[in-house]
């Protein structure tokens, strides 16, 4: 699954996330440098699926330490990635959240 972002600042000109069985991979191309972050799988302790209505968007909250991500997919994209999750670190700690 890939999201891509052009960003209208100098610094970031784009940046893409992948969730792989790797784990959470991020590309940041910048103006002068490329950076590359990963969260594996085997070191994020905690998703939390966050639903706050929306028809059709959903929030993922990676946790690994002391930190978090909090990324948006598709409501059926993140229901495939938790089951990757799970499948990837089955001591991981799975949790949902809904806003009413």
């Amino acid at each position: 699954i890939r999201l891509s972002l052009v960003g209208s600042g100098m610094c970031i000109r784009d940046r893409q996330v992948v969730v792989s069985e790797e784990g959470i991979e991020q590309f940041y191309q910048m103006r002068i440098t490329t950076h590359y972050e990963c969260y594996p799988w085997n070191e994020i302790d905690t998703v939390v699926l966050e639903d706050r209505g929306h028809p059709t968007l959903a929030a993922l909250y990676f946790r690994r330490g002391d930190k978090t991500k909090r990324l948006f997919f598709d409501k059926e994209d993140a229901e495939k990635i938790l089951l990757l999750a799970r499948k990837q670190n089955s001591a991981m700690r799975i949790e949902r959240v809904e806003k009413k």
